[in-house]
């Protein structure tokens, strides 16, 4: 299989948004990493209110929910994921967004299209992994 689909969740201008894209599976961690910065980037800027700066959005920490052991952890490696998986992505904290613990939205495309598919050289930063 070329992509993983996964659900990845962050907080953008205080509200939480859980997109559901497919990922090419030989993707690398930093190149994984820029593709959700530039995905959560594309999507708050339809989020952010009038009077909000724009805020750019930084990874202080990506987790994901491991169904095994029945909670949260760190993801360390693009080998942690699996198809389906639920991520939740950690920014350093502002006054624009907090990551307070609530309930998950359920996922949604993101409402740019070409997200919805990304491009395999965009991302790549040159080293090839798999992902079992």
């Amino acid at each position: 299989k070329k992509t993983m689909y996964l659900r990845i969740c962050a907080d953008l201008y205080g509200n939480k948004v859980n997109l559901e894209i497919d990922v090419p599976s030989t993707l690398d961690l930093p190149g994984f990493r820029n593709l959700i910065i530039d995905l959560m980037e594309k999507e708050g800027e339809l989020m952010r209110g009038p009077n909000q700066p724009r805020v750019a959005f930084h990874i202080n920490g990506m987790q994901m929910f491991h169904e095994q052991v029945g909670k949260w952890v760190d993801v360390m490696s693009m080998n942690q994921l699996r198809n389906g998986a639920q991520l939740y992505v950690f920014q350093p904290q502002t006054q624009y967004h907090s990551d307070i613990q609530g309930d998950l939205p359920p996922p949604r495309p993101p409402s740019q299209v070409e997200y919805k598919q990304p491009s395999q050289a965009r991302y790549h930063s040159g080293q090839q992994h798999r992902v079992q």
